[in-house]
């Protein structure tokens, strides 16, 4: 049998009748009889008939019951099965109130029992085949969604209930004998098929700080109200609290309680990446009171000691309450510090020390943090340079100079080169010695014109014997002064008239 209902068989003294989708499921009216049912039940093949306790009303004693059902003085009998559905086959059945919803639970209960056919035959077992379809079935019970009931004493009513959950929507249900059994008859009495109400919000719960809790109560045409008033039929617990809801769905309500409480679970704050200084170990601290903790290579100690490139994570475990974090860890070679040879300068000179490192922090000596630091006075001047995990450090002495202090390059701003003896050339003018020297002069564009690396040698104004067009040009000047360490730079501009 092909199981497209599940039944499962319970035993209740009694069942509620609020909601039941049979009409006149306890067969006390209609026209009692021989091939009658009961007002509401359609026969769907052969002869059932609709019998009461009055030996007025399906006589023939030996197709008849003895005993009287216990919920009322009429009921319906049917025999006369066979393998092979025919027209003999006594089937019978209606359709419901209201249609059975596909994945919401039902129960149908039933009074049934069997009789007999003759004295000299001794009994045997009978068999009642029940099930449901849409729309009256072709001489079949229920078709595919069905099952058997055994019945095993004879004269006896025996009270049945199952409860099912149909895969499909259904709205017939059938009663039947299907199989080869001609020494029996079998009744039915007090059907009754009703909604059964399984909301369900779960045992109550623990969870952790900050985790969300979802209850979902979904139910297909469900109505649904919450403690809060809120109607949706799923709700997000963030909270601690008792939380209820009440569901109304297909005839039937039914309200679940839980209550939920949040506990501090622990607690981890690593970097997402960490930059390392190769050479170093870097030593990882996830402590947490009472926790338990599982490293990536199954190491259990809440400290880790890094010392290789690579993704290292942790789950840290208090109570219910776990976390996971990580850290890439990179490993970076230190940066080059130079703030050049120790040097010296003149009485109110400066020298601006540049580390030229970018994306570090840096400390002078005197505890400022800019990236360059300007020296004002003779002295020891030092810097400390973190970058990527690295740290590094360099240090200059600067003297006081007396020679050489009054040196400087001056420019004109304007030049003639016209062969008249005067300012016919663009001359730098120094008061010192030069020890290095490069002059260059560029157009507009940035077009090199003239480079000069001798002392003295200046742009007369020409390109390759042509005399330079009339405008604005710029120059660039590389010089050191005897005597001084440091290589400088001036630039400027300057306009070439006639």
């Amino acid at each position: 049998m092909k199981n497209i209902i599940t039944f499962c068989i319970f035993l209740f003294s009694s069942v509620s009748v609020w909601g039941q989708l049979v009409s006149n499921g306890d067969m006390e009216q209609g026209l009692t009889g021989l091939n009658n049912l009961p007002t509401g039940w359609n026969i769907i093949s052969g002869t059932p008939d609709y019998c009461d306790s009055s030996p007025a009303t399906c006589q023939t004693l030996p197709y008849k019951i003895q005993t009287s059902s216990p919920q009322g003085g009429r009921w319906i009998r049917f025999f006369n099965g066979i393998l092979t559905p025919g027209p003999n086959n006594e089937i019978f059945g209606q359709t419901l109130t209201t249609e059975l919803i596909a994945d919401q639970e039902y129960s149908i209960s039933f009074y049934a029992s069997y009789s007999r056919i003759n004295d000299d035959v001794n009994p045997t077992t009978a068999s009642i085949i029940f099930g449901f379809s849409n729309g009256i079935p072709a001489g079949q019970v229920g078709l595919d969604n069905r099952d058997t009931l055994s019945l095993t004493n004879p004269e006896e009513w025996v009270f049945h209930s199952f409860s099912f959950i149909p895969q499909t929507d259904l709205d017939y249900v059938s009663f039947g004998k299907l199989e080869e059994d001609l020494l029996n008859a079998c009744y039915v009495d007090d059907v009754k098929i009703i909604p059964v109400c399984q909301v369900d919000l779960g045992p109550d719960t623990t969870l952790c700080i900050g985790d969300v809790y979802t209850l979902d109560v979904e139910t297909k045409n469900g109505e649904y109200l919450w403690d809060d008033g809120s109607t949706n039929a799923i709700k997000y617990i963030t909270e601690p609290g008792t939380y209820w809801v009440e569901v109304s769905a297909n005839l039937c309500t039914s309200r679940d309680t839980v209550v939920i409480e949040f506990v501090p679970g622990p607690e981890v704050t690593l970097d997402p990446v960490i930059d390392v200084c190769i050479g170093d170990t870097l030593m990882l601290d996830v402590t947490n009171l009472g926790a338990t903790y599982l490293w990536q290579d199954g190491s259990s100690s809440p400290f880790y000691e890094v010392t290789s490139e690579g993704y290292y994570e942790v789950t840290i475990t208090l109570g219910n309450c776990s976390i996971s974090d990580g850290v890439e860890v990179i490993y970076n070679d230190p940066p080059l510090v130079n703030l050049g040879p120790d040097t010296s300068i003149c009485d109110s000179y400066f020298l601006r020390l540049d580390p030229k490192i970018e994306d570090a922090t840096f400390k002078w000596q005197d505890g400022s943090t800019s990236p360059t630091f300007l020296a004002r006075t003779p002295g020891t001047y030092s810097v400390d340079i973190l970058k990527y995990g690295c740290e590094v450090s360099d240090t200059i002495n600067i003297g006081l100079r007396e020679l050489y202090c009054d040196c400087f390059l001056a420019f004109p701003n304007v030049f003639s080169p016209n062969n008249d003896g005067v300012n016919d050339e663009f001359e730098v003018f120094n008061t010192c010695p030069l020890a290095e020297y490069t002059f260059t002069v560029y157009n507009r564009w940035g077009v090199k014109l003239f480079e000069s690396r001798t002392p003295g040698v200046f742009w007369d104004g020409t390109l390759g014997g042509d005399q330079a067009a009339l405008g604005v040009y710029t120059f660039m000047v590389r010089y050191r002064f005897q005597d001084r360490s440091q290589t400088e730079t001036r630039t400027g501009s300057f306009t070439l008239i006639r």
